[in-house]
């Protein structure tokens, strides 16, 4: 196992850890029926795919999970001590590689989209994070703007791009899907490079850096972060053609102490009731057609949603996305 999958299984089983006092005290008494939520003008993701969400009655599932959640002792030592794993795809991987995660396929969520869920249960996308083109209002015409990442690499952007040194998520996740073949996506990317554009590490200081005009466009802006700033009246904007979504999972930890009551926390979190709490926290629910308190999710964008699986590829697609683009340590 090399150094850095080491440095993520670290990072992703303490991650694990911390997720146990929200475990024990975020369990809703109840939880109802999955049903199709209501319309609203803000928008969780839409599947790439169309698939019309079944109503999945998992009452008597919740009742028998109570029951059993009574039963449960407390903590002891030697004994594995997180109940939920959430954290991002990346991060999730090596946990899952490891074996350290349970098959249980939620049923609050079986009615997601299967690319935002893995079909054993092994983990579950809970929300995401928008990552867009964005631009400078002031030296980008909406007209003008790029609407994909394909676009970026007509050489009229030479010098006028700016992006995170460490977005190698997006990369792998863009080269996987978006192109016919892995092959063509890193040729695009390659001739993106050849436009220069300029690395900055932290995706706020990237989002000022495009307000203050240190860049015409940048590859990879946190949605999130352009609504913010706009809202301030900042000069900027993101198309609204194509996107990535970086997930982050849930799952059960395999051997949790109190797994019924990890059960209950994990449907909750996956009913329309648990997803409309993250919207309203300005969060971007996985669950399709969840109220959003921000306008993070535009009708009619097409996404790529990461999956934990392409962290496989990282060493290779780390030295690419490092070769292309000259990012050093």
């Amino acid at each position: 196992m090399s150094q850095a999958t080491c440095r993520r299984l670290v990072w992703s089983c303490a991650a694990g850890l911390l997720i146990l006092s929200l475990v024990l005290s975020a369990c809703a008494p109840s939880v109802g029926p999955v049903g199709a939520p209501t319309a609203a003008p803000k928008q969780a993701p839409q599947p790439t795919s169309q698939v019309k969400p079944s109503v999945v009655d998992y009452k008597a599932e919740i009742e028998r999970l109570h029951e059993a959640a009574k039963k449960e002792g407390t903590l002891g030592l030697g004994k594995v001590l997180a109940d939920v794993l959430d954290t991002n795809a990346g991060q999730y991987y090596p946990v899952l590689e490891a074996g350290f995660m349970e098959a249980y396929p939620i049923p609050a969520a079986q009615d997601l989209p299967l690319e935002l869920r893995d079909e054993n249960g092994l983990w579950t996308t809970l929300r995401v994070t928008t990552v867009v083109i964005a631009y400078n209002t002031e030296l980008v015409k909406d007209g003008e703007a790029p609407q994909r990442f394909e676009e970026l690499a007509d050489p009229k952007w030479k010098g006028k791009l700016i992006m995170e040194t460490a977005d190698q998520e997006m990369f792998i996740t863009l080269a996987k899907q978006k192109f016919a073949s892995e092959e063509q996506g890193v040729e695009v990317f390659r001739r993106i490079g050849a436009n220069e554009p300029e690395a900055h590490s932290g995706h706020t200081q990237l989002a000022d850096l495009l307000a203050a005009g240190q860049g015409a466009v940048c590859m990879g802006c946190y949605g999130h972060l352009i609504i913010t700033l706009k809202n301030k009246g900042a000069p900027v904007e993101f198309s609204k053609t194509e996107g990535v979504l970086n997930s982050i999972l849930v799952g059960l930890v395999k051997g949790a102490p109190h797994p019924n009551t990890a059960k209950l926390y994990l449907n909750w979190l996956m009913s329309p009731d648990g997803q409309k709490v993250l919207g309203a926290a300005g969060r971007a629910p996985a669950r399709p057609g969840t109220p959003i308190a921000t306008p993070l999710i535009p009708d009619g964008m097409k996404w790529y949603p990461s999956r934990p699986e392409y962290t496989a590829d990282f060493n290779k697609y780390d030295a690419l996305w490092r070769e292309i683009f000259k990012i050093r340590e």
